[in-house]
């Protein structure tokens, strides 16, 4: 398999990856711009509710 064919589906997993973090409420953005999840990263800042992108509502991290 060559290198270009194992990068697109690397980059196919991070971006499913990705949408799966958005619809699941808990998505956020780093400083840097990246997308991450906020129970992993709790000082992201949550992405907000968006009906146009089907982005839902974000959930609240558990406070302990």
């Amino acid at each position: 398999m060559s290198n270009k064919k194992m990068t697109e589906q690397a980059r196919l997993k991070e971006l499913l990856k990705t949408v799966d973090i958005m619809k699941s409420g808990y998505a956020g953005v780093m400083s840097n711009g990246n997308i991450v999840d906020r129970r992993e990263h709790p000082e992201a800042v949550a992405i907000q509710e968006n009906p146009l992108f089907n982005t839902p509502k974000p959930k609240r991290l558990r406070e302990d």
